[in-house]
C-alpha cells in the first residue's frame, strides 16, 4: 500500500520516492542484496541470509522510502533524525540503474533537507566499495574506520557546490518532495519551511 507519492523531477527520469510499509521489507532486502554483492564480495563478505538480517535489524518503515524510475522501482533509502544529526542507514540503487545520477540527485534533496536543519549527516561505506567515492564526492569527510566499514560524516555548512556534484543534471524538487523528505527525517513540513 502507497501512503504517499512524491514526484522529484529531472531531464532525464522522473524520479519518484514512495514511502513504504512493513509489507515491503522482502522486496527491499532484495533489492540491498543485489546492490551490495559486488561490494561485500570483493571484501569477501557477501551472505543474502545475513544482508537480509542486517536490514531486519534496522528497518523502519517510517524513515524509509523507496526510489522509482520511470514507474520502476530502482532502490531505497533510509534515513533517521538521531541526537547527533541524521543517520543515512540505508542508499541502495539497483545495479542496472547506477551510474545515472539517481542515488546523486535522491542524496542531494538528503543534504539539502539535513542543511536546512543544520545537521551533520553521518553514512557507513563498505571498504572496497564504490560508495565511499561516491560519498567523499559529495563532501562527507572520513569519520572512523572499522574492521569491515569507513564512517563518514558531512558536516552542516558546506559549501553549496558540494550539495551536488554532477551540475549535467539539474533537479528541482517538488513542495511534496519536501514533505516526503522531511517526514523521513522525522520532521514536519512546516517546521522546514520555517526554516
Amino acid at each position: 500500500m502507497i501512503l504517499v507519492e512524491n514526484p522529484m523531477h529531472t531531464p532525464v527520469d522522473s524520479i519518484r520516492v514512495l514511502n513504504v510499509t512493513q509489507n515491503d521489507f522482502e522486496r527491499l532486502a532484495k533489492i540491498r542484496a543485489a546492490a551490495m554483492r559486488k561490494s561485500l564480495a570483493r571484501v569477501g563478505r557477501f551472505d543474502p541470509k545475513g544482508s537480509r538480517t542486517r536490514l531486519l535489524v534496522s528497518f523502519a518503515p517510517e524513515f524509509t522510502r523507496t526510489i522509482e524510475v520511470d514507474g520502476k522501482t530502482v532502490g531505497f533509502y533510509a534515513a533517521r533524525r538521531s541526537e547527533t544529526g541524521v543517520e543515512l542507514e540505508h542508499l541502495y540503487i539497483l545495479p542496472k540503474f547506477q551510474n545515472r545520477g539517481i542515488g546523486s540527485q535522491v542524496l542531494h534533496f538528503i543534504l539539502e533537507e539535513a542543511e536546512r536543519l543544520r545537521l551533520p549527516v553521518f553514512v557507513v561505506a563498505v571498504k572496497e566499495s564504490a560508495s565511499n567515492r561516491f560519498y567523499r564526492r559529495h563532501g562527507f569527510m572520513p569519520d572512523g574506520v572499522g574492521k569491515w566499514d569507513n564512517y563518514y560524516v558531512r558536516h552542516s555548512g558546506m559549501p553549496a557546490a558540494l550539495l551536488y556534484s554532477s551540475p549535467q543534471v539539474p533537479t528541482i524538487f517538488s513542495t511534496d518532495s519536501c514533505k516526503c523528505a522531511c517526514s523521513s527525517l522525522g520532521i514536519s513540513s512546516s517546521q522546514a519551511s520555517m526554516s
